[in-house]
């Protein structure tokens, strides 16, 4: 694959990595893909149907399907689901393809984002407490790969457009 310059949104779920994606792609004037939406278009369903009937295996399948072809563009923003860092294939597709950043959050931010979704299948069926332990769980494993993305932009208390005019000071370092 050549060296294109596609820019990965990364970290947690509930981080805004969709919302921030979109708007960055459209400042940027890029192509805009969320890995999320491909693999749901792809499977023909949501993912939540899919880890329920197909288990997380399948699913981490597809999302490194849509990735690479994702990839495969040029000039594109692209939004990645939260545990897509977990595969070391993923990664180096990342790194070869583009630039990364990591949207980063508090605990108690991803917990007031993301714990009232129904479509978070990691989450699901879960009281306050155990999600705030799962999530706790989650982003140990995740951490240590988040941060070793290009770019790392703290989201707590900001709206999805100071973000994205931070990221685009950051991107034009």
């Amino acid at each position: 694959m050549s060296q294109n310059n596609n820019i990965y949104i990364l970290g947690f779920m509930g981080v805004g990595k969709s919302i921030t994606g979109k708007l960055l792609a459209e400042k940027l004037n890029r192509q805009f893909a969320d890995t999320d939406n491909l693999i749901e278009s792809r499977a023909g369903k949501p993912i939540t149907k899919i880890f329920e009937q197909d288990g997380e295996e399948q699913f981490r399948e597809l999302e490194t399907s849509v990735l690479k072809e994702a990839a495969e563009e040029n000039n594109s923003v692209i939004s990645c689901g939260g545990g897509i860092v977990m595969m070391d294939e993923n990664m180096d597709l990342i790194r070869k393809s583009g630039k990364s950043i990591f949207l980063n959050a508090s605990i108690d931010t991803l917990l007031k984002r993301s714990g009232d979704s129904t479509e978070r299948p990691l989450l699901n069926r879960l009281s306050e407490e155990e999600k705030l332990k799962k999530i706790k769980e989650i982003l140990a494993l995740r951490l240590p790969i988040y941060l070793s993305a290009d770019i790392t932009l703290d989201t707590d208390d900001k709206t999805p457009e100071v973000i994205v005019d931070e990221l685009v000071g950051l991107l034009n370092r």
